[in-house]
Formats: C-alpha cells, sequence, structure tokens
C-alpha cells in the first residue's frame, strides 16, 4: 500500500490506525480457530449418535453447519513444504500441527 499522498501531519494518524487495525484481525482469527474447533467437535458428536442409530438431524438436534475455511485453496499444503523445506532433520505431523 502506498502511502506517498498522506501528507507529513497525518503520517501518525495512519500509522495509528494501521497497528489499532492489526488487533482486531488478531481476534477474528482467533475466532475463526474457535468457532472451527467447537464445529468439529459438535460434527464429532453426531457422528457418534449416527453410529448408536440416533438420526441427529431429524431429531431437531444440531443441524449440519457449513465448512469453515481456515486455509484456501493450496495455502495449507504450500505452507507445510515450506516448512518441510526450511527443517534440519525429517519432522513428524505433530510438530507441523
Amino acid at each position: 500500500m502506498s502511502y506517498a499522498h498522506v501528507h507529513m501531519t497525518d503520517d501518525s494518524t495512519v500509522l495509528g490506525f494501521l497497528k489499532k487495525r492489526e488487533e482486531p484481525q488478531r481476534e477474528s482469527a482467533s475466532l475463526r480457530e474457535q468457532i472451527a474447533t467447537v464445529a468439529s467437535s459438535i460434527e464429532l458428536i453426531d457422528r457418534v449418535l449416527e453410529a448408536f442409530g440416533f438420526d441427529v438431524e431429524h431429531d431437531g438436534k444440531t443441524p449440519r453447519a457449513a465448512r469453515v475455511v481456515l486455509f484456501y485453496r493450496n495455502e495449507l499444503c504450500e505452507y507445510l513444504l515450506g516448512e518441510l523445506r526450511k527443517a534440519t532433520e525429517p519432522l513428524s505431523s505433530r510438530p507441523l500441527a
């Protein structure tokens, strides 16, 4: 982003807002992660209930939620490959997670 058009007196204001913007961004990412964790828990419980013959959707219980996207196409794969390239020794899935 170019700030060439910003006057010198406005620099501190713009920088202040950019810094302030980071906090809600971090909070948003954290909330998305929490939502994904809760959704996974509900899905797991629903699958266990279904294994016991309980039809979750027809008995008014938790409907299947839309998938929460944490990574966009190939983003996770690229990150993991980058981490493997940087590693000085073989890594298992646990440290990568």
